[in-house]
């Protein structure tokens, strides 16, 4: 193999990698990206221990537990709201027992996107409602709960 043919092999797979990589980046889709943080604040064993009684509302609380969730578009694609299921609205899904007892949208990237919370009578589930999300837009919504230390939020 002489040098011109190795310099043109080189060129046409630097070209061929350098095509497949704009390629990949380029690529649009939808994706929605969530973390869920918790910390319980107040169990039970604390106020049985030190003859503490804890009240929030006026009602009496045994195992109270602060949240925080980022939800946020991190693909390049906007999300609309005809991209979700009006049948199974995105929620997060709290532990039969689980009582929410404030919820608030702390943060949110563009006030355009109209966020909207909510919960259901008799439901254990915070519901988000937004117009649409484009691309690294988001929002931070906080929650506080009473439920058993151990209880999961999906």
């Amino acid at each position: 193999m002489n040098f011109e043919s190795i310099i043109s092999i080189s060129l046409g797979l630097i070209g061929i990698i350098t095509g497949l990589i704009f390629f990949l980046l380029s690529i649009r889709k939808k994706e929605f990206t969530y973390i869920i943080e918790t910390e319980n604040l107040i169990t039970n064993d604390i106020a049985q221990y030190s003859g503490l009684e804890f009240f929030y509302n006026k009602n009496k609380v045994r195992n109270l537990s602060f949240g925080k969730v980022l939800i946020m578009n991190t693909g390049k694609e906007p999300i609309t709201k005809k991209d979700l299921t009006t049948i199974n609205p995105i929620a997060l899904k709290f532990s039969e027992n689980a009582k929410i007892l404030y919820s608030s949208l702390i943060f949110q990237s563009s006030v355009s996107n109209q966020w909207k919370l909510f919960t259901q009578e008799g439901k254990n589930e915070l519901y988000f409602q937004f117009d649409y999300l484009d691309y690294k837009q988001g929002v931070v919504i906080i929650f506080v709960y009473e439920a058993d230390p151990n209880s999961k939020i999906t």
